[in-house]
């Protein structure tokens, strides 16, 4: 039996609703939904259509939760093409340039600069005719012409510990060797107390006053050899210079 005023389906031997206590009637057997309440039916419809409605914003809402971290994640991973702005401006950085040592142009050797410098000098043949390298270094000032013109060329623009290898031609060392200046004198020109021996270095007094420096390179009986060129004159001479200070 069913409750006319509800549409409950009352228990069966009982006379009366046990939902709003309203008379059962017999007559009520198996209603077809279209004699229960129009309201009843027409909010389990809604109910059916919301409820897809729900779980695809809910669904949206979880996708969107999970993928957005995600995107950032791997924008952040992702390796790029090209150099970042940070990596390309600069030399490095205001900080760079000035902290760490080298990234400033370091002072170079000028003219007027009182230079010290460690060198050795060799020829083509490989032997070695002058070194500093275990003793004091140089020092001279630039373009005072107290060094040959090739080794004071050869200093300028070079910064503290910088190093430079130059091969010198003669015109810009010791001139080319000249004939002019090997001559003989005979033994007893020369004081008593000097006995001359090839290698031996000498001062000739010049007819001008001058005092000019002769190695003697042969020796007999008669005659005494003497050369008045410098002993590295017309040939390259090789340098392997490292400029030490600068003031």
């Amino acid at each position: 039996m069913y409750c006319r005023s509800c549409g409950r389906k009352g228990i069966e031997g009982n006379l009366f609703c046990t939902n709003c206590g309203a008379l059962l009637e017999p007559s009520q057997h198996d209603p077809k939904p279209e004699s229960r309440p129009r309201e009843t039916r027409g909010r389990r419809t809604w109910i059916v259509l919301a409820i897809p409605l729900v779980l695809t914003a809910v669904i949206a809402g979880i996708i969107i939760g999970v993928l957005a971290p995600g995107g950032e994640q791997d924008a952040a991973l992702a390796p790029t093409s090209e150099p970042t702005a940070a990596a390309t401006k600069g030399p490095i950085a205001v900080e760079s340039e000035i902290g760490v040592e080298g990234s400033l142009p370091a002072p170079q050797a000028q003219m007027g600069d009182t230079v010290s410098v460690h060198y050795t000098g060799t020829l083509e043949d490989g032997s070695e005719f002058d070194s500093s390298v275990g003793g004091e270094p140089l020092q001279f000032t630039v373009g005072d012409g107290n060094v040959i013109a090739g080794f004071d060329q050869a200093v300028r623009g070079l910064a503290v510990g910088e190093k430079r290898r130059v091969v010198i031609p003669p015109e810009d060392a010791y001139g080319d060797y000249r004939d002019d200046l090997v001559f003989e004198r005979n033994p007893a020109d020369f004081p008593p107390d000097i006995d001359p021996q090839v290698g031996q270095q000498l001062q000739s007094v010049q007819p001008d006053g001058g005092v000019m420096i002769v190695t003697v390179i042969a020796v007999s009986e008669t005659t005494v050899t003497l050369d008045g060129n410098h002993r590295l004159a017309g040939k390259d001479l090789i340098f392997d210079i490292t400029l030490v200070d600068i003031r």
